[in-house]
């Protein structure tokens, strides 16, 4: 029968080799958005107020992705984009995991008459 001093070396030595092995494997996680489309930023959202015309708005944001009449003198303009949050990472004895979110977002302009009359976010 062995006795504990007998039991002390291997297991010492096993639990060595367990921990210098776990010390190499680490958790990492990545993450990060990508953007696809008309995105317009918050800032350049901002500068498209009340009474600026047609001109104008393309200037700040460029062509729209759609146009919308909604009557003789309503038209709405919108700028549509995709942002896509990608996950992904690995942990000790678990598998790879991944996850990806996809949201839609528009941004839209309303012309009376020719001119800005109200924008908005959904």
């Amino acid at each position: 029968m062995l006795t504990l001093s007998q039991y002390r070396k291997p297991v010492t030595s096993c639990l060595a080799s367990f921990l210098l092995l776990c010390a190499g494997c680490s958790v990492g996680v990545q993450s990060h958005t990508e953007t696809s489309g008309a995105y317009i930023g918050q800032q350049s959202f901002a500068q498209i107020t009340p009474g600026k015309s047609k001109t104008y708005v393309v200037a700040v944001l460029g062509d729209p992705t759609d146009k919308k009449t909604a009557d003789a003198n309503t038209e709405i303009w919108e700028w549509s984009y995709t942002e896509k949050e990608i996950t992904s990472g690995a942990a000790p004895f678990l598998t790879g995991t991944a996850s990806n979110a996809e949201h839609k977002h528009t941004a839209y302009v309303e012309f009376d008459n020719g001119v800005v009359g109200k924008t908005w976010r959904d």
